[in-house]
């Protein structure tokens, strides 16, 4: 009887830290592929900004970017909006990243949203209070 219990209970911790650790593995997952994302569409970022340091404006970014070759497949959306927005959506989980510019002072920043808040990495999750 001594030795079920020990299986029982070693199995039922198994089970346990299966329960723990494969959410948060699948989340780590997911994350990385936001990450590898976020790296690929920095080409898109750089023509935008190399672009609107000739215009001194985002407006009609649009009409000329195209998505580079190498992410077409990684990608189940993508759009760069008049204002020179990145919107892209891909990975396992459908992860959805808004790469927002902004033009100050002669210098852009980027801004990055993302949703759900747990597949992307910590830069682009919203500010909740």
């Amino acid at each position: 009887m001594r030795c079920f219990l020990k299986g029982f209970l070693g199995a039922l911790l198994m089970l346990a830290l299966a329960a723990v650790i494969i959410p948060q593995y699948s989340d780590y997952v997911a994350r990385a592929e936001t990450g590898v994302l976020l790296v690929l569409l920095e080409p898109v970022q750089r023509a935008i900004e190399a672009d609107a340091a000739k215009q001194k404006s985002f407006a009609g970014m649009a009409k000329h970017l195209a998505l580079p070759a190498k992410i077409a497949d990684k990608l189940t959306v993508f759009e760069v909006s008049d204002a020179g927005e990145i919107i892209a959506k891909g990975g396992r989980n459908g992860q959805m990243i808004i790469l927002s510019p902004s033009l100050l002072d002669g210098k852009i920043t980027w801004r990055c949203l993302g949703a759900p808040d747990h597949d992307v990495p910590a830069r682009c999750r919203s500010a909740r209070p």
